[in-house]
C-alpha cells in the first residue's frame, strides 16, 4: 500500500521525470559505454543488492543533488542578473526532483526489501523443516536389533534349504555337484 509521501510525489510528477530520467540515463551509458558500475541503476533484485544499492546509491545521490539544491538557493539569493536566476531556479527544481525521485525509490524499494526477507526467512523455516522431517525419517529407516535378527533367520533357512537341495543334486549325481566350491557358499557371521 502506498504511502502518503509516494502519493504526494506521484501528484507532483515524480513518474513521469523518472521516465525522463531513465530514458536520458540509458542514452548517456549507451553513448558513453559506462560499465555497470554507476550508482543510478539496480541491477539485480536480490536482498543484497537492493541493499548495497541503497547505501551506496540512494544515499549517496541524495547528498549530491541536496547540496546543489542548497547550492542553487545561496546563488539564487546573490544572483543579480535574470540569466542567473533563470539558470539557479531550474537547477534547484531539477535536483529537487532528483531528490525527490531519490526519496520516493527508497520507499519502495524499503517494501520490497521487507517482502523479500520475509520470503527468505519463511523459505529458510520450510527448509529447516525439510531436514528435521528427512532426518526423522532416515532415522526411522535405520536398521532395528528385531530386523536384523529376522534377515538372520531368513538367511539360515536359505541356507539349510540350498543345502538340503545341494545333498539330493549330489545323491541324484547331477549336474550341480561343482556348487561345493568356496565361492558359491553362503557363510553367515554372528
Amino acid at each position: 500500500m502506498k504511502t502518503i509521501e509516494e502519493k504526494i510525489y506521484e501528484c507532483l510528477g515524480i513518474k513521469k521525470f523518472k521516465k525522463v530520467v531513465i530514458s536520458l540515463g540509458r542514452y548517456v551509458r549507451k553513448n558513453q559505454k559506462i560499465s555497470k558500475g554507476d550508482n543510478y541503476f539496480l541491477y539485480k533484485l536480490n536482498t543484497d543488492s537492493i541493499k548495497d544499492y541503497k547505501e551506496n546509491g540512494i544515499k549517496v545521490n541524495s547528498f549530491i543533488h541536496g547540496g546543489a539544491v542548497l547550492f542553487c538557493l545561496f546563488n539564487l539569493v546573490t544572483a543579480h542578473s535574470t540569466v542567473s536566476i533563470t539558470i539557479n531556479v531550474l537547477g534547484g527544481v531539477v535536483n529537487l526532483y532528483c531528490v525527490m525521485l531519490q526519496r520516493y525509490n527508497n520507499i519502495r524499494l524499503n517494501r520490497i526489501y521487507e517482502k523479500m526477507k520475509e520470503r527468505e526467512e519463511q523459505r529458510n523455516t520450510k527448509n529447516i523443516e525439510l531436514d528435521k522431517k528427512n532426518n526423522e525419517l532416515s532415522l526411522k529407516k535405520e536398521p532395528t536389533l528385531l530386523s536384523n535378527n529376522l534377515e538372520i533367520e531368513y538367511l539360515k533357512e536359505t541356507k539349510n534349504y540350498l543345502l538340503n537341495q545341494q545333498v539330493l543334486d549330489q545323491n541324484n549325481n547331477s549336474s550341480f555337484n561343482q556348487l561345493q566350491d568356496d565361492n558359491y557358499k553362503i557363510k553367515i557371521k554372528k
